[in-house]
């Protein structure tokens, strides 16, 4: 869910897609290919856009579609929809991490903020969640806080600052995205 929520979609009633950098993630697309692959029993096809890098993984399958919508996602542009994590995630933490850890690695990235301050250069590891949905933000946000994760909603992003709450991502939420 939290990859589809993150840079997949529902185009309409006959394909799931999921986006990606051809280049950066060819690994997490074989990963994504053998999830669709492995829970749903489909065999998708990967369609490369001409002129750039992007990509994208389809899933043509109108049962697979009408399972989604029965729980909880919806067809059509994301922000537009400003949709949200289905009500069913909230129900356990382990969906909710699943659901975060999809969005993280489809829509987060985990960079190193570096400053100069006193003449003195410091880096950090930052966490930074981005998305349009200002539910899926807040839902994101709530996760995190619930987890007891120092996290911060500042427009379109949710982000992590503190080190040992970065560490603690990766042991307990942990990435399929390397």
């Amino acid at each position: 869910m939290g990859i589809i929520l993150g840079d997949g979609g529902l185009p309409g009633n006959h394909q799931v897609t999921i986006s990606f950098n051809n280049k950066t993630d060819r690994e997490y697309s074989s990963y994504l290919k053998n999830i669709l692959k492995k829970l749903f029993s489909l065999d998708c096809h990967i369609h490369y856009r001409k002129n750039n890098n992007g990509a994208d993984i389809i899933a043509s399958s109108s049962n697979l579609v009408d399972f989604l919508i029965k729980h909880g996602l919806v067809v059509g542009n994301k922000v537009r929809n400003q949709v949200d994590m289905p009500a069913w995630i909230h129900e356990k933490i382990e969906y909710q991490k699943a659901c975060v850890r999809g969005l993280v690695d489809t829509d987060g990235s985990f960079y190193c903020h570096k400053y100069i301050s006193n003449g003195k250069e410091y880096r950090y590891i930052k966490l930074c969640f981005t998305n349009c949905s200002r539910p899926l933000l807040r839902s994101v946000l709530k996760i995190f806080q619930k987890l007891r994760f120092k996290a911060y909603l500042n427009g379109d992003h949710v982000s992590i600052y503190c080190a040992s709450d970065i560490k603690r991502y990766f042991k307990e939420i942990v990435t399929h995205n390397l």
